[in-house]
């Protein structure tokens, strides 16, 4: 069950997809994203958006991909 996220890599939150705009824009750093897509499970991506519902911020730290 894979699941594309995109992820603010300056800041480490879940990005956005903004209608009016047409791309994905983070909350925190606005014009200074740096969004990248990454591919996580499903039952992940509803644990992190569970722990949002609990006014609990995760971050998720990316690296390069060797």
């Amino acid at each position: 069950d894979k699941y594309l996220l995109y992820v603010c890599e300056n800041c480490g939150y879940i990005a956005y997809y903004d209608i009016k705009q047409r791309r994905y824009v983070c909350r925190e750093c606005e014009d200074k994203a740096q969004i990248s897509p990454i591919i996580i499970s499903y039952a992940f991506k509803l644990l992190l958006q569970e722990l949002m519902s609990l006014c609990i911020a995760p971050r998720l730290k990316l690296e390069e991909k060797a």
